[in-house]
């Protein structure tokens, strides 16, 4: 792999000759180490923050590395933050978070390949002033920058950074690339088996909510305890609108005063077959999978 370097300003223009070290060789249990981050990768149940602690602690011993940390993507904010470090001594490292696509992850990301920067206090594009100045508090002087995918998909980056200039090899960086490789399928796992617990959950319920409006229905409650038993399920008023018995309307929950008088309500029909008998009326600023289920 041909990692790429980035220095903005070369030593013979800064008037300076810059001494640097090489990286020292990646050590001999090295295939026992990603062995070790492998296993916790494939096993039946991720636990995700013991997986990354275990990857960053490794990563900065594998690559004798003063600190390592892995930044996780967050698409509800489109955000990218430090979610484990290894080596970090400064109380606010672990708070750094840039826009989705900025910073060193966000080049990352954009050129498909690991990125190695030997000068970090040279280096300022894309990056936000306070986490390049965090990264400098630290102590960062040279760093290395994997992309974690999953297909073309950023789920966060990988890092591993020396105090002191440092020349890392072809063999460093395709190490790291690796294990961000094998972190990325971790997250997808963990992601995985997170939404397959919430829909079994969902399922649960909504089986509980099946239950408790057939129980009603089956004591012939009629209409009114039905809708009763709905406005209990969904926790909130609801408005029943129909023309087939009387009475016609019917409110049932309780009231909520504090409800927005600009917010339209949600309109579900009441359908038997292709006939339409009417529409239930819910006034909510947003209502959950398992409340539109019970409504349908």
């Amino acid at each position: 792999m041909n990692p790429r370097t980035l220095d903005a300003v070369t030593s013979a223009r800064r008037g300076r000759t810059a001494s640097r070290e090489v990286a020292p060789d990646i050590p001999a249990d090295a295939f026992e180490a990603l062995l070790e981050i492998g296993q916790a990768v494939q096993a039946e149940v991720i636990e995700l923050d013991r997986v990354l602690s275990l990857v960053v602690r490794r990563t900065s011993q594998l690559l004798q590395a003063d600190l390592a940390w892995v930044a996780l993507l967050d698409r509800s904010t489109a955000s990218v933050h430090v979610a484990d470090s290894w080596g970090a001594e400064e109380a606010d490292f672990d708070e750094m978070s840039v826009t989705m696509g900025a910073g060193l992850g966000g080049v990352a990301l954009r050129e498909n390949q690991t990125i190695v920067v030997e000068d970090y206090a040279e280096y300022t594009a894309g990056t936000p002033e306070v986490v390049h100045n965090t990264m400098i508090a630290e102590g960062v002087v040279s760093v290395m920058c994997a992309p974690m995918l999953r297909g073309g998909n950023m789920v966060g980056a990988l890092y591993a950074a020396n105090r002191r200039r440092t020349h890392f090899r072809p063999e460093h960086v395709s190490l790291l690339s690796t294990i961000a490789t094998q972190v990325s399928s971790a997250i997808r796992h963990a992601q995985m088996f997170h939404e397959l617990e919430l829909r079994n959950d969902l399922l649960e319920r909504s089986f509980g909510v099946h239950r408790e409006l057939s129980a009603v229905g089956l004591r012939e409650a009629g209409l009114p305890g039905i809708a009763g038993a709905l406005a209990r399920v969904v926790g909130a008023r609801i408005v029943v609108e129909q023309e087939v018995v009387p009475p016609f309307r019917q409110e049932h929950g309780p009231a909520d005063e504090a409800a927005d008088p600009a917010l339209e309500p949600l309109a579900v029909p009441i359908a038997a077959g292709d006939r339409n008998l009417g529409q239930i009326l819910v006034t909510a600023p947003e209502l959950s999978e398992l409340q539109i289920l019970a409504l349908d």
